[in-house]
């Protein structure tokens, strides 16, 4: 059967791509150093699978300016996923997530990126990062 939801590893890999991309200057930057820290770096395999459910709870059922709390029992680890927005892009139903994410290992301890997906074959993708 196919899944209809985007992979928990690839939604880890997004929140990872968004907090590169809404740092100023980014993509010109030379010293990438500061992902060495950054909080989605530390998340373990089962912090990952919880961030990614709360993800995709967020995007199929709360309204927007709700949000849900995830934390990793073990680990420390935990944050929000807040629904922003909900829009229409070519007829297709589309969302703006915001991800807070704190990790007790990370020396920068948490950052907060925007994403905005969209639910395209039964599955969500990523449709941009806003900066």
């Amino acid at each position: 059967s196919r899944s209809t939801t985007m992979p928990r590893k690839q939604l880890a890999a997004a929140s990872l791509l968004a907090l590169v991309c809404a740092v100023p200057g980014a993509l010109q930057a030379v010293n990438f150093s500061f992902l060495e820290q950054a909080p989605v770096r530390f998340l373990s395999d089962a912090d990952t699978a919880l961030l990614g459910d709360t993800i995709i709870e967020v995007l199929d059922g709360s309204a927007d300016g709700e949000g849900k709390s995830w934390s990793g029992e073990r680990s420390g680890d935990s944050g929000t996923v807040t629904a922003v927005r909900s829009f229409e892009r070519d007829g297709r139903k589309c969302r703006r997530i915001e991800i807070d994410t704190r990790a007790a290992r990370a020396t920068r301890g948490g950052a907060t990126s925007l994403m905005d997906l969209c639910k395209m074959d039964g599955e969500w993708r990523i449709l941009r990062v806003p900066q």
